[in-house]
């Protein structure tokens, strides 16, 4: 061994921990980044009413998201949910939708409707804290899927084969 490589194995020791140092360093500053990337998605989205429905004289005001963003994001990360509010998911033509409770916080009723007539009703829907995370859906093809408060589809006697239709408001 030459003793140019006899001195550079002599350093490696020292060398070796400084890159790991670096090399964690490194790591730590990405995952930093990453995290707080993290928290400013997780932050919760609240859209203009653009609908409601009436139910026995009770008028409940819903979002409307617009673009596929906004769908994905939903109700998720919020806290809590008024009363009568809720969340109108429109699809253009009638499809086999699947929903699930990821980053959503609070229990959630899903109403399936097509033509504005309720096709299903997942009641309850609870958030999911591990995966994987049950999907709720409807083998029947519909249009629209409204997301309220957990128990209000019991509390509007809301039931399949039910009208429901919705008004758009400016």
């Amino acid at each position: 061994m030459s003793r140019l490589s006899r001195s550079w194995w002599r350093r490696t020791p020292y060398l070796v921990p400084g890159a790991i140092s670096a090399s964690i360093i490194t790591l730590y500053a990405s995952l930093t980044i990453i995290i707080g990337l993290q928290r400013t998605q997780q932050k919760p989205q609240y859209l203009p009413v653009r609908a409601q429905v009436q139910v026995f004289g009770q008028t409940l005001d819903l979002e409307v998201p617009k673009t596929a963003a906004q769908q994905a994001r939903g109700l998720m990360y919020r806290s809590v949910l008024a009363e009568n509010r809720g969340m109108l998911f429109e699809f253009n033509t009638p499809q086999h939708v699947q929903f699930w409770m990821k980053g959503v916080e609070v229990p959630l009723d899903m109403i399936f409707l097509r033509e504005g007539r309720i096709v299903a009703i997942a009641a309850n829907c609870r958030p999911c804290k591990t995966y994987p995370c049950p999907k709720y859906g409807t083998e029947i093809a519909v249009n629209q899927v409204i997301e309220l408060n957990a128990g209000r589809v019991a509390e509007l006697r809301l039931h399949p084969g039910g009208s429901l239709p919705v008004r758009f408001v400016d």
